[in-house]
């Protein structure tokens, strides 16, 4: 429910910023920030799978460190981003 709408918002920023924004500074501004609503989606969904487990983890009476695991999750998913860092830098 949340995956698709960001990907076509970030395809349709991408294309118009690609094709149509010109020298409209404003316009490429908006386009810049729309074209990570990818991004978003695609992180959304493992933080939305690991608070469903959290949450089913505690009502069965299991100790539960939802901060520890969103923590990891996080760094799982900006691995990529910090292998193009310094990788680049």
């Amino acid at each position: 429910l949340v995956y698709a709408p960001c990907i076509f918002i970030g395809a349709v920023a991408s294309f118009l910023a690609a094709f149509a924004v010109g020298h409209v500074s404003m316009f490429a501004i908006a386009c810049f920030t729309l074209s990570v609503m990818p991004e978003v989606g695609s992180f959304a969904i493992p933080f939305g799978l690991v608070a469903t487990l959290n949450q089913r983890a505690e009502r069965e009476g299991k100790q539960v460190s939802t901060a520890l695991q969103m923590s990891l999750l996080n760094c799982c998913v900006t691995v990529g981003q910090q292998i193009c860092t310094l990788s680049l830098a």
